[in-house]
């Protein structure tokens, strides 16, 4: 857990913003156990906004005041802004994890999908702290199940695009 004196330097830097808005997902197919598996990183004041936003409290993610509540209402974000199809079947996410940042800035939530059988592409939208933020960028990196890897940046032009499996 966190002592004080980190507590006192999360909670300078919430009210101090940063000048750039991103978001970093990278999405793995891992095809020894047929799922796809999730780190989704954004910064904690943001995240926080958005919770707010959305008719939340302020859930203090990853400090000892954290509520009962936060991996719940995470989920539901997450939910509402990450969807991901192979034709028409929504892929379903599942909560593994969260743990803050080394400079203790931003969380990344520890996502993965039930185990799925397809040969064919994804369709991956995100609109991750796009309500928030007009200049927000939400970076993508996808690792196909051959190791193939790809980039791709989306925002308020482009939220969706299609992920390989080759």
């Amino acid at each position: 857990m966190l002592t004080q004196a980190k507590l006192l330097f999360l909670f300078l830097l919430i009210f101090c913003s940063h000048d750039y808005h991103v978001s970093k997902c990278e999405i793995t197919f891992n095809s020894e156990k047929a799922r796809l598996e999730i780190c989704q990183f954004m910064f904690l004041d943001d995240l926080e906004y958005a919770f707010e936003h959305s008719g939340y409290d302020t859930q203090h993610l990853c400090t000892e005041l954290e509520k009962e509540s936060a991996d719940s209402i995470l989920t539901k974000y997450i939910a509402n802004k990450m969807l991901i199809k192979v034709g028409s079947d929504t892929i379903s996410l599942n909560l593994l994890g969260k743990e803050i940042s080394n400079d203790l800035s931003a969380v990344n939530v520890y996502l993965y999908s039930d185990s799925i059988t397809t040969t064919s592409s994804f369709d991956f939208e995100s609109s991750i702290l796009l309500e928030l933020f007009d200049d927000q960028n939400n970076m993508v990196y996808w690792t196909s199940g051959s190791g193939k890897k790809s980039y791709f940046v989306l925002n308020s032009d482009k939220t969706n695009i299609q992920l390989p499996y080759e």
